[in-house]
């Protein structure tokens, strides 16, 4: 499906993981891959003081297709109502919209 996505020119932004391990996860571990041409991001979490987030996993072999964005303590919607969560897939969507709005521009 990735490579599907990836030959149809979509840009895909996928989160690293939360196991603090030195690699991101599948699929955002993909982003190293040459067939992945530039169109997939690595996305890790930063805590309050713009560090990893210590559960965050890393860069890794991806690190020129990687990202970060704020990712610990943010309010989202959750069941009927609020929470303050965290995690690579909180920092994500915030990658997604500055990744929309560079794209659109260039």
């Amino acid at each position: 499906a990735l490579r599907y996505a990836v030959g149809k020119g979509m840009l895909i932004v996928a989160a690293a993981g939360n196991s603090g391990l030195a690699q991101p996860g599948w699929p955002a571990r993909y982003a190293s891959q040459t067939w992945a041409n530039g169109q997939i991001i690595n996305v890790v979490a930063v805590d309050s003081a713009s560090k990893i987030a210590a559960w965050s996993n890393r860069a890794g072999d991806a690190m020129n297709f990687t990202l970060a964005a704020p990712g610990a303590s943010l309010m989202s919607t959750y069941k009927t109502g609020y929470a303050l969560m965290s995690g690579t897939s909180m920092a994500t969507p915030v990658v997604s919209g500055a990744a929309a709005l560079i794209r659109s521009r260039w």
